[in-house]
């Protein structure tokens, strides 16, 4: 009975020095660690490049020229008939995906010499080009350059396409147009490029669906001398073409008239804050500007500010403010008649304005044009019998 109850003594003895042992310790678990070495956020290059050959080449050919060290078009001797042909390569030498425009511009005055020059795009050229039968004029050298008519298309990183661009000199063309240089100060191919869909995001490709060119941002400066412009009274004798690299031009026509004194005109444009609280839609303002114009010129200038809506939008949701007055929308430039008119194109996204004078300018996409109660007939001019009429104010005003 003795050796019984030691035992139970001992026996709970031991258990409390156990669980006294246990209570000073910790439990061991199973663990790992993995992780991600090396991760990298890492910006992607768009870069665009542009190669050039009198007769088409392979894609891969070292053969083209650098388009940026040379003159693609510098024959001398034009005569009537004459036709030149210039192979395009354009490279994505980049890591992204983009789309890309090619256009003509003029660096000064353009001559009529350009109204017998007749330029076509062949995009994508796929055998030498022999003829001109069959192909598409663009239209003359003014009307290409004027009207900023380009040709476009879409590169992956590492591709190429291959295009042509053909001037020909009318053979009607008559003694006239003999001994004459097409623009005094010459005149560039123009290759924009901006990122395209393609890549993926966690949502999908679409991500960069709506990236404008380079000049939907508004930030530009150009000046033209006026040392060898051609006056009458304070007015331009001969028209002027103010270009940008962005892309923005201004073509002043005969009789616009410039400041007493003025040396050169200064062609800007750039974003500002919101400045017109009578306007409640949300817009974009730019401060459009023609330094050296007269305060009181009354001949209007067509001017291309770039890319500053959205593509594809009804054309009644567009609206553009000069100085807080409604402007008249016009389906083309063709169409302009009267101050203060404008298109825009659904296609590109793209502004021409039609004004007189300079200031602030508002871009407006509405979700829908209310009538607010207003009437307009600021679009009324006597002196033509066609009207456009785009806004429920417009109609009020009839």
């Amino acid at each position: 009975m003795r050796n019984t109850r030691n035992s139970i003594i001992t026996s709970t003895i031991a258990l409390v020095l156990c669980i006294s042992m246990l209570l000073g310790t910790t439990f061991a678990w199973f663990t790992d660690i993995a992780g991600s070495n090396d991760n990298v956020v890492q910006s992607g290059n768009l870069d665009a490049e542009m190669y050039w050959s009198d007769e088409l080449l392979a894609s891969d050919s070292d053969e083209w020229i650098d388009a940026t060290g040379s003159a693609v078009f510098s024959h001398n001797a034009w005569e009537p008939g004459y036709t030149e042909v210039r192979y395009i390569k354009v490279y994505n030498n980049g890591s992204l995906n983009f789309k890309w425009q090619l256009s003509i511009e003029a660096d000064g005055a353009v001559s009529d010499l350009s109204d017998v020059i007749h330029v076509y795009y062949v995009n994508p050229v796929t055998s030498e080009i022999t003829t001109l039968a069959g192909l598409e004029s663009a239209g003359t050298l003014t009307t290409v350059i004027s009207q900023r008519t380009n040709t476009s298309g879409r590169l992956e990183p590492e591709t190429a396409a291959i295009l042509a661009i053909a001037f020909h000199m009318d053979k009607e063309a008559g003694n006239k147009y003999q001994n004459k240089t097409l623009c005094n100060e010459g005149f560039s191919l123009k290759l924009i490029a901006t990122q395209d869909v393609g890549e993926l995001d966690s949502f999908g490709p679409d991500y960069d669906n709506a990236a404008t060119w380079p000049d939907g941002k508004m930030n530009f400066e150009a000046k033209k001398s006026l040392a060898n412009v051609r006056m009458i009274n304070d007015e331009l004798a001969d028209e002027v073409i103010i270009t940008h690299e962005t892309g923005a031009y201004a073509i002043l026509p005969q009789g616009v008239k410039v400041k007493p004194g003025a040396t050169e005109l200064a062609f800007s444009g750039k974003n500002i804050a919101s400045a017109d609280a009578n306007i409640s839609d949300s817009k974009n303002d730019y401060d459009i500007h023609i330094e050296g114009i007269a305060d009181d010129n009354t001949t209007c200038i067509t001017v291309y500010i770039g890319e500053i809506f959205a593509k594809d939008l009804a054309p009644t949701s567009v609206k553009l403010y000069h100085e807080g007055v409604q402007m008249t929308r016009v389906n083309s430039v063709s169409d302009f008649a009267i101050n203060n008119q404008y298109t825009y194109d659904p296609a590109t996204g793209a502004v021409v304005l039609y004004v007189d004078n300079f200031s602030i300018f508002s871009a407006v996409e509405a979700a829908a044009d209310e009538w607010d109660g207003k009437s307009d007939a600021a679009w009324y001019n006597e002196n033509i019998a066609e009207f456009t009429l785009t806004t429920a104010e417009q109609f009020a005003g009839f």
